[in-house]
């Protein structure tokens, strides 16, 4: 039997044709055995423009330089080797999503 957890979304399947808005990108740190935090990448904040401009969050392997937006002019992005999928996590289904690269749309 499949269950939710084993079904993997690519960004094809998500966006249904739209493109991601871009609204925050965030650094992504993770604690090590030493319990020193260490930057792991940057979580990007992006609406899903065919779904109503849902919001998720993407978690991207890359540093990136994290600034503010103007909210007037948010832009336009995809995503390199995008994948998302379902955790099952305090008794609820909740959605994870990772790239290797994020791609401004010029």
């Amino acid at each position: 039997m499949l269950t939710v957890q084993d079904i993997t979304f690519t960004d094809d399947m998500i966006l249904n044709g739209g493109k991601f808005i871009l609204v925050k990108l965030v650094p992504t740190y993770q604690v090590d055995d030493n319990e020193t935090e260490q930057r792991v990448g940057t979580t990007a904040t992006v609406a899903l423009t065919g779904h109503q401009l849902e919001k998720i969050d993407v978690l991207i392997d890359e540093q990136l330089s994290c600034a503010s937006f103007n909210e007037l002019e948010l832009p336009e992005v995809y995503f390199i080797a995008f994948k998302g999928g379902f955790s099952f996590e305090e008794g609820e289904h909740v959605f994870h999503a990772t790239a290797d690269h994020l791609q401004v749309i010029t």
